[in-house]
């Protein structure tokens, strides 16, 4: 009975050991990612987020997280990517706990310290082994500078093409010479 009872206490320890090494494994994991990976508790609480999230966010710590959504929207000053607010039902966070999987949803936020983002965000509820929503998962991309390079070089597109048409009126579109005809 003692042999028995040293064997399970072993294979505990083991299972114990294993578990822990599992659990560092994944918070590597989640640390690593560029991208800002935030999760909320069914009550709407921001409860974690990884390092990019942290600095999205403009905070050093975990301390600034937990707060209400009105209070996120209100702090952060979160927007449609129009500018129009964003209501608290239609944040990311609050989709993803509703039960919606969805993604490339468009937002702008200012942080802490004024700098304005344009994100893109994807979401999806976290459900335990009984399919019950648990927790809900957003991770957010910065496409910022994504969005001025596009609007930059479509600008310059634009310019050129009027430069070229002002220069060689002869030219349509695309740079093609109309054919003369007689």
């Amino acid at each position: 009975m003692a042999a028995e009872v040293a064997r399970r206490e072993v294979e505990v320890k083991a299972l114990y050991k294993e578990a822990e090494q599992q659990a560092l494994q994944l918070a590597a994991i989640i640390a690593s990612v560029p991208d800002a990976i935030f999760l909320a508790s069914l009550d709407g609480r921001v409860i974690g987020t990884n390092p990019a999230g942290l600095r999205l966010l403009g905070l050093r710590g975990n301390s600034g997280l937990n707060m209400s959504l009105p209070e996120y929207l209100q702090r952060y000053d979160i927007r449609h990517p129009g500018g129009q607010p964003m209501e608290a039902k239609e944040l990311p966070i609050v989709r993803a706990l509703a039960g919606e999987t969805f993604t490339s949803a468009k937002m702008r936020l200012r942080s802490l310290d004024g700098r304005e983002f344009l994100l893109s965000s994807n979401g999806a509820p976290v459900r335990d082994a009984a399919g019950q929503t648990i927790l809900g998962l957003i991770v957010i991309r910065d496409i910022t500078r994504r969005r001025q390079e596009a609007e930059a070089f479509q600008a310059s597109t634009k310019r050129l093409d009027q430069e070229q048409h002002t220069e060689h009126p002869e030219l349509k579109l695309g740079g093609y010479p109309v054919p003369r005809t007689g």
